[in-house]
């Protein structure tokens, strides 16, 4: 069993936090955006809509 070096172990796990961070400020966005302009009755299909351009994030 090899070990991992400290450093590219914590590398690691900090582009990690850094990027499920990145990717729950791109959906409160988008979210905020589809609240924002969306017609009250139709905010599910908006909501879907937006959901599509999250995977880019």
């Amino acid at each position: 069993m090899s070990l991992i070096p400290h450093s590219s172990l914590s590398q690691s796990l900090n582009s990690s936090l850094v990027h499920s961070t990145f990717g729950i400020f791109c959906s409160m966005l988008f979210l905020y955006h589809a609240r924002l302009f969306a017609p009250p009755g139709r905010l599910p299909e908006t909501v879907n809509n937006y959901r599509l351009k999250l995977e880019f994030c």
